[in-house]
């Protein structure tokens, strides 16, 4: 699916049905069927049929949907058909028989029904609306005469229903079937607005015809409607005259109107095409039903409007209808012309236009705009207080801190003054974002509170996201994951229903780093890509947050390449974008990533995060130039920025930010006594967080420090722990930033090779530098050569792909260069003989595979040693052999050579034999919960696996986890959207259904 409104009320009944089937799943204790009639009336391809298809696919056990129709259902039913899910009900099978004609009419007319029925059914086709016509055709004459009037009823010259309807209208009075055909005009309608538009006579006449069920039916709101069929008869056959329909339709939208009905009379001004009648109630009315969530009349009247008609306050509504929708190149298209090229701008219109540039991420554009509004004296005070609130929002985003300041009390003496609820949201949610910067824990909780008291008071769904995704920072930054991550669960669920596309991604962003803290990180990357997808489908710089987490990931797992990707390309954005929140955290991330094998470039980047001073992000670039500091030798530094970290920290009562400074203090410490009660102060700390990451990497670096009795076992069960977790904790030191890089491996082998996720070379357990390589065309070849597996690579070929189109002659020279750059690399004190690592001769070259470690060669083989041992069905060593294997796996085979053809064979070996490894795992996995991580990370690698997604769903609902379950499906459905397959129906635990359960899931009918 493209962006777009379209988009966004897709993605909203896709929402909407999960949510619905969630709450069924949770709260159905006996069998519930759901018919859902007239199905036919529902547009291809629209919201409504996307709702519909939706609930089909989420159905839980309990739930039997019938859909009816005179079609199938405007979407895909072949796999719900072919798996049992669908019980099918044509026009036949609901059509009445011969023998229940007869009885119909039996009951009726009081009249043996004889060959009568038989009649009646031959013509009506067994349909239950035309018997019930023809039944009331035949009781107004007498039965000597009923074969007269089956004459000719099904000759082409005499349609049949309406021949029906006109012989039923025929036996009713004039007054009603004048009635009728003013009716008619009406979609819905009331006694009360029958009788505002003159019809005399109209209460008694629609109670009998209520009453009598054939012209008349009762909706569930109260409201009255003709049956269509009648309908469509009167408007054919007994048609009003034009100048008294547009009479009786425009004093029926104002009636509607002045009775708090605006969306009914917008629908029936629009029909009636009074245009300045209609331009009256949207300027009155339609402010008031966008806060309803009434978008779709608004915008339907807006773009009736004619030009000369549409005010600047229209021009606005339809802006805000049209930003509510997602369309928000159509809504600063409003925006503008409700502008008229002014440069200075009244309040109420700035900041919308403001707020446009902000949710894209382009804070200069929106402060820019913001400033042509702070110059309105005459705007309203809740408006001018919203222009403030939101102008120094911009101001915090940038890092300004007094000018948000100033503006951020200006903001809450201009709500307090109004004492407008929305206007208090606002303001109060500032006050928070700068109490955060001011480190003030108390005042940013309090002021939270007020801004989340005044928008429900307001009903104001959007700042609601908004505080709810900013509560679950502050409660993240403290610590306190379990609250932070039900704040940002409410904020997602609200962002989900509603099209605020850009606050949905911000609370996904929050939400993926809240379960990042919690040691959930297969969770958490679900949640950041959904962001980050989010995020690019808006078109917005704030992508750079959802970015710089996924490069922390990666960092975690030891995939240092991919993750130096993402921080990079999180933090170009971020400065483009002049967000300070965003930069300093992916400089403080990148710096620590590339300290192994760039010292000179983190040191740079750690002191640009400390540079920009003591924000929100301060302790963060203080431990990162702290860390790097300590990976480069310089002890009293990072010793200095330990301490500074931990006060600061201890201030703002940021205990995951203490933990790291203590755990920082604690490796630059000259005392062994003072290492192991400082690591010991951090692992109780992230314990009491319940920071399981964190927790389990103190306590290996404490068993590895630690030379007693049981030490051995202590590490290894915290090795465990992390494996668990996805962290690759066997060759910390490796591959590790942060605190894992200051472990020393198992074993220190001459030279490891490491390829999966990103390319790095180790000699005795060091990281070689970038700076000690003279030549990328030498990596490149040791890549290559690891890609050929110990196969001789011909010296022709190499030249070929190491400088394509170039002369042989000429590259001969520089291939023989970078063998011998290789080798220096390799082995710069030359312990070994040149052909130990390589072996070259005239026409090829080779790597040693016995004298260097590669990790896809130790990958491959422990994968293939796993599936033999269950091939010969010895689980008990099959399963933990494919599990140790699967830790291997950083990523796929020489990911920053994603298209060098040379590194796809081995990259697609890998990646299957590990999806291949993460099924087994699934499948035997003792838990629901364990599979659930198995089957995450094969969606990690293949976001397509119908499969793993399946499974997963399963999985979740096996483990009571419904919300998550149908959350997983709604991504799995939208995943077979893109590749144009009809998705499964949502599978049904394997944990024994409810008594009853048995179920055809949905049934669809066409009467």
């Amino acid at each position: 699916m493209q962006g777009g409104p379209e988009l966004e009320q897709f993605l909203r009944a896709d929402t909407l049905a999960a949510q619905l089937a969630e709450i069924l799943h949770a709260q159905l204790s006996s069998d519930l069927i759901l018919v859902i009639d007239d199905a036919h009336e529902l547009a291809a391809a629209s919201p409504s049929a996307r709702l519909v298809e939706a609930l089909c696919r989420h159905a839980p056990p309990r739930l039997h949907l019938v859909i009816s129709g005179r079609r199938e259902p405007p979407f895909q039913i072949e796999r719900l058909r072919g798996q049992g899910q669908l019980l099918e009900i044509d026009g036949g099978q609901l059509a009445f028989s011969v023998a229940e004609v007869a009885e119909l009419v039996e009951r009726q007319l009081g009249h043996d029904a004889g060959d009568l029925a038989a009649e009646i059914h031959r013509i009506a086709g067994g349909w239950p609306a035309a018997v019930r016509l023809a039944i009331e055709a035949l009781k107004s004459s007498p039965p000597e005469t009923w074969s007269t009037v089956f004459a000719g009823l099904d000759k082409p010259s005499a349609p049949l229903f309406s021949y029906l309807a006109e012989e039923v209208f025929a036996r009713h009075p004039e007054p009603v079937r004048a009635l009728v055909s003013k009716l008619a005009l009406f979609e819905r309608f009331t006694p009360e607005l029958c009788e505002a538009i003159g019809i005399e006579g109209s209460r008694s006449m629609l109670g009998a015809l209520t009453r009598e069920g054939l012209f008349v039916e009762r909706g569930q709101d109260g409201s009255l409607t003709l049956r269509p069929l009648i309908r469509d008869y009167a408007l054919e056959s007994l048609p009003v005259p034009e100048p008294v329909a547009q009479n009786l339709r425009s004093t029926a939208g104002t009636w509607l109107a002045a009775n708090g009905s605006a969306a009914d009379a917008i629908q029936v001004l629009l029909s009636a095409e009074t245009w300045d009648q209609l331009a009256n109630v949207v300027s009155s009315e339609g402010a008031r039903l966008l806060a309803a969530g009434q978008i779709a009349p608004v915008l339907r009247a807006c773009h009736a409007i004619p030009a000369g008609l549409r005010t600047a306050e229209i021009e606005q509504l339809e802006g805000e209808a049209q930003q509510i929708q997602g369309d928000w190149s159509a809504a600063m298209t409003c925006f503008q012309r409700a502008a008229a090229g002014r440069m200075s701008l009244p309040a109420h219109l700035a900041w919308r236009i403001g707020l446009i540039h902000y949710l894209r991420g382009e804070h200069n554009e929106a402060l820019a705009v913001y400033q042509r509004g702070v110059d309105d004296r005459s705007g309203e005070p809740m408006e001018m207080a919203l222009l403030l609130a939101w102008t120094s929002t911009v101001h915090w985003i940038r890092g300004d801190v007094e000018p948000c300041r100033e503006l951020a009390v200006r903001a809450l003496a201009a709500a307090n003054s109004c004492g407008d609820h929305r206007a208090l949201a606002a303001a109060h949610t500032v006050m928070a974002m700068l109490a955060a910067l001011d480190g003030d824990r108390r005042a940013n909780d309090a002021h939270y509170l007020l801004a989340l008291r005044a928008a429900e008071e307001a009903s104001d769904v959007l700042q609601l996201v908004r505080i709810r995704t900013n509560r679950g920072s502050h409660f993240l930054e403290e610590g306190s994951y379990a609250e932070a991550l039900q704040e940002l669960d409410v904020a997602v669920r609200l962002a989900e229903l509603t099209s605020f596309a850009s606050f949905l991604a911000l609370s996904l962003s929050n939400r993926g780093e809240t379960k990042l803290r919690m040691g959930r990180i297969d969770d958490a990357l679900t949640d950041l890509e959904a962001s980050r997808l989010r995020y690019r489908q808006i078109d917005s710089d704030m992508v750079a947050y959802p970015l710089t987490l996924i490069g922390e990931i990666y960092s975690e797992r030891g995939n240092l390449a991919q993750a130096r990707v993402m921080l990079e390309e999180g933090l170009e954005i971020a400065e483009q974008s002049g967000d300070v929140q965003g930069v300093v955290p992916a400089l403080a991330c990148l710096s620590m990533v590339v300290a192994g094998e760039d010292p000179e470039r983190a040191r740079a980047l750690a002191d640009r995060a400390v540079s920009y001073g003591t924000g929100m992000a301060y302790v963060i670039a203080l431990l990162a130039a702290g860390w790097v500091a300590a990976a480069g030798g310089d002890g009293a530094r990072a010793r200095a920025m330990a301490a500074e970290a931990e006060n600061v920290a201890r201030s703002r009562h940021d205990r995951p930010g203490l933990a790291d400074a203590l755990a920082l203090a604690a490796v630059t410490a000259d005392n062994a006594r003072v290492t192991t009660r400082r690591l010991e102060e951090a692992a109780a700390i992230w314990r009491e967080v319940g920071n399981p990451l964190g927790e389990a990497k103190v306590e290996l670096v404490l068993a590895s420090i630690d030379r007693g009795a049981g030490s051995a076992a202590m590490r290894r069960k915290a090795e465990h722990q992390l494996e668990a977790l996805g962290v690759r904790a066997h060759q910390s030191g490796n591959v590790a930033a942060g605190l894992l890089a200051f472990l020393s491996p198992h074993d220190r082998v001459a030279v490891r090779l490491q390829s999966l996720g990103g390319f790095s070379v180790f000699r005795d357990g060091e990281l070689v530098r970038i700076s000690e390589w003279q030549s990328k065309r030498a990596r490149e070849l040791l890549k290559l050569l690891i890609a050929r597996r110990g196969r001789p690579a011909p010296r022709g070929y190499l030249m070929e792909t190491l400088w394509p189109g170039e002369d042989s002659e000429r590259v001969a020279n520089r291939l023989s260069v970078a063998l011998t750059t290789v080798r220096g690399v390799l082995d710069p004190q030359r312990r070994f003989s040149p052909e130990h690592f390589l072996s070259a001769d005239k026409d090829a070259v080779a790597l040693n595979l016995d004298a260097v470690d590669i990790d896809v060669e130790r990958f491959l083989s422990a994968t293939d040693d796993g599936l033999d041992c269950l091939r010969r069905g010895d689980v008990a060593r099959g399963l933990p052999a494919l599990s140790s294997a699967t830790v291997l796996y950083a990523g796929d085979f020489l990911e920053e050579n994603p298209y060098d053809d040379w590194a796809v064979s081995l990259r697609e070996e890998a990646r299957a034999a590990y999806v291949a490894a993460l099924r087994l795992l699934a499948r035997h996995a003792n838990d629901p919960d364990a599979a659930v991580t198995h089957l995450l990370r094969i969606l990690e690698t293949d976001r397509y696996d119908e499969q793993a997604h399946v499974g997963l769903v399963r999985a979740l609902a096996d483990a009571g986890r419904h919300g998550e379950a149908h959350r997983h499906y709604l991504n799995y459905r939208r995943a077979m959207d893109e590749l144009g397959v009809e998705p499964a129906p949502f599978p049904g635990s394997r944990g024994g259904k409810p008594p009853g359960s048995d179920r055809a899931a949905s049934a669809f009918s066409q009467p």
